[in-house]
């Protein structure tokens, strides 16, 4: 687009990507100093303001006359095309950390499937992305069990190349009453696992004495 945008973008055939390209642009054709490029890639997403972006707009088209003795039409095509990073660029080493992420999750999901899901049901608690990755799961052909007092532990976990919801996941059972539950695995029948719940909390124990006898 311009002799002074090419050695700058040669890496990313001559797309602008990187904030740091963004910042050496400025700093380039306009003579802003370090300093003032780093505001202007925080203010390039508007997120400080139309003021601000409409100053630093007056700045770049002056400083580039000045400095590079770039005219007006030129200058002003130059500060669109640079400015619509803001809707999409990020720095370069989040790109190296983002890619490396990706690279290595998609691996997993696709040769380790059950264990994949399981630390992302493990490690998510909102709701709607949880129920997301359950369909999503459910694609792969990944099995999701209920809680199953014989083979869940306190979160999601894999048993007989199926997912167990955790007995996190159980209203009532807090972290340490899981633990004392998980101690007590496998239990041979539901009077089995009464005699044992009986030493655990109150509020659990009631929840559990008010079943059906037929309850797993």
């Amino acid at each position: 687009f311009h002799e002074t945008v090419a050695p700058l973008t040669a890496d990313t055939r001559h797309i602008i990507i990187w904030q740091e390209q963004v910042m050496l642009l400025f700093h380039h054709i306009s003579g802003m100093s370090f300093s003032t490029c780093e505001m202007s890639r925080k203010i390039i997403t508007k997120s400080k303001g139309k003021g601000a972006f409409e100053k630093l707009h007056q700045d770049f088209i002056i400083g580039a006359k000045k400095y590079s003795n770039i005219d007006l039409e030129i200058s002003e095509k130059l500060f669109a095309v640079i400015s619509t990073f803001g809707s999409y660029g990020f720095n370069k080493s989040h790109c190296v950390s983002y890619s490396m992420l990706s690279y290595i999750t998609a691996w997993l999901k696709y040769y380790h499937p059950q264990a994949f899901f399981a630390a992302l049901f493990k490690n998510e608690s909102d709701k709607t992305s949880i129920f997301n990755y359950l369909q999503d799961a459910k694609k792969n052909n990944v099995k999701i069990e209920y809680p199953e007092i014989n083979f869940s532990k306190e979160a999601y976990s894999i048993h007989d190349k199926k997912i167990y919801a955790g007995l996190d996941s159980v209203n009532g059972i807090a972290s340490r009453t899981a633990t004392k539950i998980i101690e007590n695995q496998p239990y041979t029948s539901f009077e089995d696992f009464k005699k044992e719940v009986r030493k655990l909390n109150k509020n659990f124990v009631v929840y559990i004495f008010s079943l059906d006898e037929s309850a797993r």
